[in-house]
């Protein structure tokens, strides 16, 4: 979509006449290796181009704030366009781990989606544990993280 927004245009229509919802994820920033159209590492630019293009958002929680954005601003400023939620913690570039096992303002951003009465998709996209952790403690780490969706958000 990069060097031509016409095709973009041409799968968005044939998505639309299928009756399938097209969102569109943020990339991260990946150091040295950009070869994402800065687009979609920007969130700025990726907010813009997504509202543009009559194109719902994906917001992943990890990859805007590892463009050093904050999350809760993203939020409040693009939640209109946002049609789903890829939750997760990051700190450092370790991303898409557990609720409150990173540094990002998690419970801040849940309440916003409280406050905003926000009625999208809102899924987990967890995937990274400390090494040797047990399925038992990966189940109670995604069960905490819901429980703190839970206490916040609804």
């Amino acid at each position: 979509f990069q060097t031509n927004g016409r095709n973009l245009r041409k799968f968005s229509d044939l998505a639309k006449k299928q009756g399938i919802i097209l969102s569109i994820e943020s990339n991260p920033l990946l150091k040295g290796l950009q070869h994402y159209p800065k687009v979609t590492y920007d969130p700025e630019l990726f907010a813009k181009y997504c509202i543009t293009n009559n194109l719902p958002i994906t917001f992943d929680t990890s990859h805007i704030s590892h463009c050093n954005y904050d999350i809760v601003t993203f939020f409040r400023k693009y939640n209109k366009y946002i049609k789903l939620i890829h939750l997760s913690d990051s700190i450092g570039s370790a991303q898409h781990l557990p609720l409150g096992k990173g540094n990002l303002p998690l419970k801040d951003l849940l309440k916003e989606i409280k406050r905003s009465s926000f009625n999208q998709y809102l899924a987990f996209e967890i995937c990274h544990f400390p090494k040797n952790t047990t399925l038992k403690e990966k189940r109670e780490e995604i069960r905490e993280s819901l429980n703190t969706v839970k206490k916040y958000a609804l």
